[in-house]
């Protein structure tokens, strides 16, 4: 293995979904026009409706809440990026074992070097 190849990405980027970004969705926890009206439809007055459901956009928020759909996307990054972790890992692993490798061969080279060095030099002295 060369030295160009610990300069590349380990592994490719992949996009993390963007919760609360469904088309289809509205921003909120629940759909303020469709509760205003359905409390119009049970009988309270338009004032009372839009208070209300304006009251209950505060208390949760204004649609800072997760929905189910939300965790559930979470949950599937969460399990992406913990196999991206695995594969990761068992690079690095991977590439340790090549860099150990190296290294024990250097240093066998190294030492049998010294021992030549020493031959010699045991030979050429009186």
């Amino acid at each position: 293995m060369d030295n160009t190849s610990l300069a590349k990405p380990l592994l490719k980027s992949r996009p993390i979904s963007k919760c609360g970004k469904r088309a289809g969705k509205t921003s909120g926890a629940f759909d303020i026009l469709r509760a205003a009206n359905t409390l119009k439809e049970a009988g309270f007055a338009d004032a009372q409706a839009e208070a209300l459901v304006a009251a209950m956009g505060e208390a949760t928020g204004s649609g800072n809440l997760a929905t189910k759909d939300d965790i559930a996307v979470l949950k599937a990054d969460i399990a992406v990026l913990k196999a991206d972790i695995a594969a990761l890992e068992q690079q690095m692993q991977t590439q340790m074992k090549d860099l150990e490798l190296r290294l024990t061969l250097r240093l066998g080279a190294i030492g049998l070097a010294t021992a030549g060095i020493v031959v010699a030099l045991l030979k050429l002295l009186p």
